[in-house]
Order: C-alpha cells, then sequence, then structure tokens
C-alpha cells in the first residue's frame, strides 16, 4: 500500500463518523444514505490527488459530501414517474379491485401486530404512526439509532411471517 492510500485511509477514518451524522441529518432514507456515503468515499478517493495537507480532510470531505447529496437528490427527481389523469384512475380502480385481496392481509396485520411486546408495538407506533426518526426513537428509549433500525427491520420481518402464516391459515379454513 502506497503512502498515499494510508494517508488518505487515515484521514477517512478520522472523518467517516462525521461524514455519516452529516448525511443522515440529510438523507432520510437508510439505504440510500448508506449508497451516498459509498459514492462519497468514491469521489474522495478520485479527488485525494487534489487535497492538499494544509486543507482540513474533514471540512474538505464535507463539501464533496455537500455536492454527492445534491446529485443524489438530482437524480430521485429525476426517476419519478408522473401519471396521466386518465392513468392515475385506471391504477385507483385496479387498486380498487384488489382490495378484496388486500382486507384479509390487513386484518391479519392487525391481529398480528397486537401479539407483539408492548414495547414493539410502542416503536412501530412512533415510527409509522407518529412519524418519528430512528434518532428520536433511540433518544426517547435510550438506545442507539442503529439498534432502532434493526429492531424496526426484525419488527418488520417478524409481521410479515406472521401475516403470511395467519393468511395461509385462514385460507386453509375458508377452503
Amino acid at each position: 500500500m502506497s503512502k498515499r492510500q494510508v494517508e488518505f485511509i487515515q484521514h477517512f477514518t478520522s472523518a467517516q463518523p462525521i461524514l455519516r451524522r452529516y448525511v443522515f441529518a440529510q438523507v432520510p432514507d437508510f439505504h440510500q444514505a448508506e449508497d451516498v456515503l459509498q459514492d462519497i468515499a468514491a469521489t474522495l478517493w478520485k479527488k485525494y490527488a487534489h487535497f492538499r495537507v494544509d486543507q482540513d480532510f474533514t471540512r474538505w470531505a464535507l463539501g464533496v459530501a455537500r455536492g454527492e447529496i445534491l446529485h443524489s437528490r438530482r437524480a430521485v427527481v429525476r426517476r419519478r414517474l408522473v401519471f396521466s389523469d386518465e392513468m392515475e384512475e385506471m391504477l385507483v380502480q385496479h387498486v380498487e379491485s384488489l382490495r378484496s385481496e388486500f382486507d384479509p392481509r390487513r386484518s391479519a396485520l392487525s391481529r398480528c401486530r397486537e401479539r407483539l411486546p408492548d414495547k414493539h408495538r410502542q416503536i412501530l407506533a412512533m415510527k409509522y404512526d407518529g412519524d418519528a426518526s430512528c434518532e428520536t426513537i433511540s433518544s426517547d428509549l435510550g438506545i442507539t439509532a442503529n439498534a432502532v433500525r434493526i429492531l424496526l427491520c426484525r419488527i418488520r420481518q417478524a409481521l410479515a411471517e406472521c401475516v403470511e402464516r395467519t393468511a395461509r391459515t385462514e385460507g386453509d379454513a375458508a377452503a
């Protein structure tokens, strides 16, 4: 490994926690934020030849991060689809036709949610009913935001499995 690579790794490692907090504060979607962080790391490495040793690496990296976040936002806007009024009406009609399929799953979800431990129901209510961020929930519960994300993932997985089991069982009973 070259001296320049070692220097970059040292600088990047020390700046990474600040970059991570900055990106997660700017990009609400966890997976998109992770992608942006990877893009920032790649861009920092590409531009590292232009970094001057008398500069503050973290400040320089935050400037690069700002550009990558703006680039990511523009990309998201370009990917958005806009439907005509006719297409939207067709989608509404189609969704309405599927409603009978979703109603049993919705009631299964409600029953499965009731079976969750109180703490898990509280976290779900804070996240989805109260629209609280993982950081807000972590602050309220006294755990890390990452622990909240992991817990939400596990809760959603448990609910999905419960809904599938319940829907399958009720489907067998109806047949």
